[in-house]
This record gives C-alpha cells, sequence and structure tokens, in this order.
C-alpha cells in the first residue's frame, strides 16, 4: 500500500462503529472511547510493515491495531496502563476454536438463568481491588454490580481469560499484550 492510500484512510469519514448494524467483527465487541478506524489501521500497517513483521502499539485503547495486524498477517505487542483496554484487546485477539466458540455458545445462552436476582451474588473481591467495579460501587447501581457478579461467575473456565489480568497489579505487568499472527 501506498502512502496516498494511507492519506485516503486517514481522511475517510465512514462510521468507525456500525451502531446497530453489528457484524461478527471484533472491532464490534466494545467501543472504546477515541477510537480510530480499522480502514486507518490496516492502511496504516500495509504502508509501513510486512507480512510476519511486527506492530507495536503503545496505547492499544480498544485494540483496533492490533486486531487489523493480526488479520494481516503480522505480530502485535500492545500495551496501555488502563486495565480495561489490555482487557478487551486480550478479549478481541484471543482466538477460541470449535471447542472455545461452543462453550461461549452455551455460557451466552445460559446468561438469562444465571442472571436470576433471586440468587446470592458471589464476592468479587479480586475484581474490585482491580479496579473493574470503579464507579459503579454506589448505593444506587448495587443492582449493576449484583448482575455483573453473576454474569462472571457463570464464565466456564474454558474461557475465562481475565484471570491473567488479577495476578498482579498495573505496575507489575504494565498492560502487555503480545501476540503471533492466527493460522
Amino acid at each position: 500500500m501506498d502512502l496516498a492510500s494511507l492519506r485516503d484512510a486517514t481522511l475517510d469519514r465512514s462510521p468507525v462503529s456500525l451502531g446497530r448494524r453489528r457484524t461478527n467483527s471484533p472491532h464490534e465487541f466494545y467501543r472504546y472511547p477515541a477510537r480510530f478506524s480499522p480502514r486507518f489501521a490496516e492502511a496504516a500497517i500495509l504502508c509501513f510493515t510486512q507480512s510476519g513483521q511486527l506492530v507495536l502499539d503503545p496505547f492499544v485503547g480498544g485494540g483496533t491495531t492490533a486486531v487489523e495486524a493480526l488479520r494481516l498477517g503480522r505480530s502485535v505487542i500492545a500495551s496501555d496502563l488502563n486495565p480495561l483496554a489490555v482487557f478487551v484487546t486480550q478479549a478481541k485477539t484471543t482466538p477460541l476454536g470449535e471447542a472455545g466458540r461452543a462453550a461461549a455458545e452455551d455460557w451466552l445462552a445460559a446468561i438469562p438463568r444465571n442472571l436470576n436476582m433471586r440468587r446470592q451474588a458471589p464476592r468479587l473481591d479480586e475484581w474490585s481491588r482491580g479496579g473493574y467495579f470503579k464507579g459503579i460501587g454506589r448505593p444506587d447501581t448495587w443492582r449493576l454490580r449484583k448482575l455483573i457478579a453473576l454474569a462472571l461467575a457463570s464464565v466456564p473456565a474454558s474461557l475465562d481469560i481475565s484471570r491473567s489480568l488479577l495476578t498482579g497489579s498495573v505496575s507489575d505487568w504494565l498492560g502487555m499484550v503480545q501476540v503471533g499472527p492466527q493460522d
């Protein structure tokens, strides 16, 4: 790809998110604020790297660069001080395979049963210490906290990539994600 294509992608005004017109693209998993378009990330990666090379994204945000780099056959090192950004990027770039996909579909089908507000919610102290309940600790948000706790507790071990985020503080791991191209 040449610089003219990069310029066109930079000036592209098409929506970054499809909004209600959801797709199966990982870019639609979470709408990170102030993100840039996958078209721009793709153009920059194609313009400045070749297949098999390494792409570094020190401010991973919503993982757009990591997803596009992997899609284009590059390896990626991505980091961010925000644990949510690292978590979102891990979720977007972790391949599930057939067994993982089946487990995810089973978990999704069971969500209405698992989110019964009459059930006792498990304590998720490690998530609280990690700052994942920041902003929802007020008395008026108890229902939201309970629903999140019930949902997290029901994630099967085969799908739970979140435990790696809870093994140390942000300063211990500096929010690093490193992945290679998917086969």
